[in-house]
């Protein structure tokens, strides 16, 4: 316990932050703003408010390619949406109408089907340093796993 406290910030070692400025030119290079807009929806008060704040070290080029909305279903965000895609590929959360979306739809938790399938598989969906297949092998999903897994999915308060 007598150490706790006194841990250093690695960015504060010269030896740090010397292969930092090497490095950062060279990536900049090579990953040059390839991102072109950065669309944040259903941002809540502590995110605008820590933006807002970390804005004021950004460029005028950069902040002009961020947007951060409250609300996903007023106009001006579902404008940009449109521009973006159809209305079926986004999910009814950012005023979309698909049922599925891979990743995202419907949430696997509450699915009693993919949490089946997700306790049923025999390797990691990834994993560090090892060439991974996705999706994982899984063994078949008997319908008493399904029924076991309902019983894992809380119940929402009606």
């Amino acid at each position: 316990m007598t150490m706790m406290g006194t841990e250093k910030n690695p960015l504060l070692h010269k030896r740090s932050r010397n292969w930092i400025e090497e490095r950062i030119p060279i990536l900049g290079r090579m990953y040059c703003e390839y991102d072109m807009a950065v669309v944040v929806l259903n941002a809540g008060s502590l995110f605008q408010a820590a933006y807002s704040f970390c804005a004021t070290w950004m460029s005028e080029r950069q902040k002009a390619r961020v947007r951060v909305f409250s609300d996903a279903k007023q106009a001006e965000p579902q404008a940009l949406l449109l521009d973006l895609a159809p209305k079926e590929t986004w999910p009814p959360s950012i005023g979309g109408t698909a049922s599925t979306v891979q990743h995202a739809l419907p949430i696997p938790w509450e699915d009693p089907v993919s949490l089946a399938k997700f306790k049923a598989r025999k390797t990691a969906g990834c994993a560090l340093g090892v060439k991974t297949q996705y999706p994982p092998e899984t063994s078949e999903v008997t319908e008493a796993e399904i029924e076991e897994a309902k019983k894992l999915i809380p119940q929402k308060d009606e």
